[in-house]
């Protein structure tokens, strides 16, 4: 199920040019340690979102979801559509109500996918050159942008990834993706609810709530 990959991408980026891939530009770097540091200061994040996905290469057309993220620390829980993703920091269940499956495996494994929720607001800390860009309007917002090439080229699935920040608020407003396979996937974070509280067992897999589910263990 990609639409997990993500998540917030994948959930998903051959260098446009080496020296730009070179470059470090402290201005960026400055803007989105600005944005980590907020959300470190948050117990608790709850956020809406759009994420869609496309490939002109292929004819892919853009399909676009609506998403709820769920964030405590290393904990949180997706929905999209009728499917959830749940981690308590240590562990992940993917619940697939269509196939009636859920799929569970070790926090960490599951990096191959993408960019997994819990560090979507602050991947850039570590295995990224950072490049300001021009500034664009989102929504009648002057937003700016981050172009961040990532450092091992030869293992990453994707080129580079653009971020736009609200600098004032220190928000991320999207995040783009750009896959090497042609594939573009794209967050809009529509929404943050800063004065939300999490719900008992938000961040919990409850398998009572799932009896006739197939439960499948992608560690083995």
């Amino acid at each position: 199920m990609k639409y997990f990959g993500l998540i917030l991408t994948t959930i998903a980026f051959a260098i446009v040019g080496m020296s730009a891939q070179a470059q470090e530009d402290a201005a960026a770097r400055s803007l989105l340690d600005g944005v980590s540091k907020k959300v470190r200061g948050e117990s608790f994040l709850h956020v809406s979102f759009d994420y869609s996905i496309e490939n002109p290469k292929t004819g892919l057309p853009k399909n676009t979801i609506n998403g709820t993220l769920y964030l405590s620390g290393s904990k949180y829980r997706v929905e999209l559509l009728d499917n959830i993703q749940i981690s308590n920091g240590e562990r992940i269940w993917r619940i697939l109500p269509a196939d009636e499956v859920v799929e569970t495996m070790r926090a960490q494994t599951d990096e191959g996918d993408g960019i997994s929720p819990e560090k979507m607001l602050t991947m850039h800390e570590e295995g990224f050159n950072l490049r300001m860009m021009e500034s664009a309007a989102l929504n009648g917002i002057r937003a700016k942008v981050v172009r961040m090439y990532p450092t091992d080229v030869k293992n990453a699935v994707y080129t580079y990834i653009d971020i736009f920040v609200n600098e004032g608020k220190k928000e991320l407003m999207r995040i783009v993706e750009y896959g090497k396979n042609g594939t573009v996937t794209t967050y809009e974070l529509h929404t943050y609810h800063p004065s939300s509280t999490p719900k008992n067992g938000m961040f919990s897999f409850d398998a009572n709530a799932y009896p006739d589910y197939e439960l499948i263990d992608l560690d083995f």
